[in-house]
């Protein structure tokens, strides 16, 4: 597999590199339009500098189109296959929090990571009911 630098953040760039995953995590969901649930909330110096990795990757992306992302589109008869909506999510951790579940997990010994972790897969299997390979992959 062949890297491509997308983008020189310079020698001074501030995130610990034990954050660039949760760093980098953030930057694709931004780029995807994914919204967060907020269970798990990022320091602020990470959340900014996800913000201006994916501002200027966005950026970057519109002043060099290739040929191969350009399609001609009917918005009248545009309709997409695998539509995703947070309302389910949504409904689901309302209920967990009104049942006090993120409390009761942390007093079990949990950290708030662990305690995101778990609410995504309760929450996966709430809102569709399968095996974790299923939660993980819908």
């Amino acid at each position: 597999m062949r890297q491509k630098v997308l983008l020189n953040l310079g020698r001074a760039f501030p995130i610990a590199k034990d954050d660039w995953q949760l760093l980098c995590q953030r930057v694709t969901e931004l780029l995807e339009g994914q919204a967060t649930l907020g269970f798990m909330t990022l320091p602020t110096a990470i959340e900014t500098w996800a913000r201006r990795i994916a501002k200027r990757l966005l950026e970057r992306r519109q002043q060099t189109p290739e040929p191969s992302d350009w399609e001609t589109v009917n918005v009248r008869s545009a309709s997409d296959s695998d539509v995703r909506s947070v309302g389910v999510e949504h409904a689901a951790l309302a209920a967990l929090k009104l049942l006090d579940i993120p409390n009761k997990l942390r007093t079990l010994g949990l950290n708030k990571r662990q305690v995101g972790c778990a609410l995504v897969n309760i929450i996966g299997h709430m809102a569709a009911q399968g095996s974790e390979r299923e939660t993980n992959a819908w």
